[in-house]
């Protein structure tokens, strides 16, 4: 039997592998949270005070590593809550809180692919993707017929997750191009819809991986189509903090492993880019065109 010891040091091996996950999008890393929680928490005895404040210490600063993913923060913050709350708690307490809110939402990628498409068929259209994005795959796959679209996908440097979504795409039937991040220029001529995800989404700006501003100001230019697919978990309603960082200091030798001297080189995943630059965010119920951003008829849940 594991020590409740050696049980916290296994939760807390679970967080520090989500926080290091630079593959994944949101939606995915989500997942692995939650299925790592519940591979955990599954037997019913009582955390020490020690125990529940050592749990504590490792949601506040998980949350502070994961302050640009908001599904992950909506999720954390409400464990934290849950946790604080009571006086005394099992781990049997917290396996039941992660399936409750696993429960709540299991649906909502289902629901959003659904609203899409009803809204924006894509029979017969080319889809330029960049990175990678579960809810973005989701819609994609909800189309029944492969046969009837085209999808452009960035390979999204320095991590090459677009590989990874581009393979499943094509496993799946879809005809897939693989492109550079900004090889897209010569294909835009052939391209009707930008789809993209988003990490959070603020009143004035969104977080998402390098390369997505470029690439919508580019395509609106071209008079293209830009949505931005995210459930209503990442909306924000406020303008984004004046001290909102983007981190930059993610592995540099990702970029170059051996630079020589005077060459630094930074290496950032995410950037915020300004909602008026989209055409549209949909969430699993509402369209909120770019320009009428701050938000009105969401009520983030």
């Amino acid at each position: 039997m594991i020590s409740d010891h050696k049980l916290m040091q296994e939760i807390n091996k679970v967080f520090n592998r989500v926080a290091a996950d630079n593959l994944s999008g949101s939606g995915g890393l989500l997942r692995q949270l939650i299925q790592g929680l519940l591979e955990c928490c599954s037997r019913d005895q009582h955390l020490s005070m020690a125990e529940k404040r050592v749990l504590e210490h490792i949601l506040i600063d998980f949350l502070q590593k994961m302050q640009d993913f908001a599904i992950i923060r909506h999720f954390t913050d409400r464990l934290l809550n849950h946790v604080q709350s009571r006086e005394s708690i099992t781990f049997g307490d917290i396996c039941d809180y992660v399936l409750s809110y696993r429960q709540s939402w299991s649906d909502v990628q289902t629901r959003q692919a659904i609203f899409f498409l009803n809204h924006f068929p894509l029979k017969g259209k080319t889809i330029l993707t960049h990175s990678q994005s579960s809810t973005v795959q989701e819609i994609i796959l909800a189309h029944t017929n492969p046969k009837e679209l085209r999808i452009i996908q960035t390979e999204s440097r320095p991590a090459m997750e677009g590989r990874r979504q581009a393979r499943k795409l094509a496993e799946s039937g879809f005809e897939v191009i693989l492109i550079t991040d900004t090889g897209y220029t010569p294909l835009l001529k052939d391209t009707e819809m930008v789809l993209l995800g988003a990490d959070t989404v603020y009143s004035d700006i969104f977080i998402n991986k390098c390369g997505t501003w470029a690439l919508a100001l580019l395509a609106r230019k071209h008079d293209i189509p830009v949505y931005v697919v995210a459930d209503s978990r990442k909306f924000i309603k406020e303008p984004a903090p004046p001290e909102l960082i983007v981190p930059g200091n993610k592995p540099p030798e990702e970029i170059l492993e051996f630079p020589p001297d005077r060459v630094n080189p930074l290496n950032h995943y995410f950037e915020a880019i300004p909602t008026r630059s989209v055409t549209a965010f949909i969430t699993e119920d509402h369209i909120i065109p770019g320009q009428e951003m701050p938000l009105t008829a969401l009520e983030k849940k």
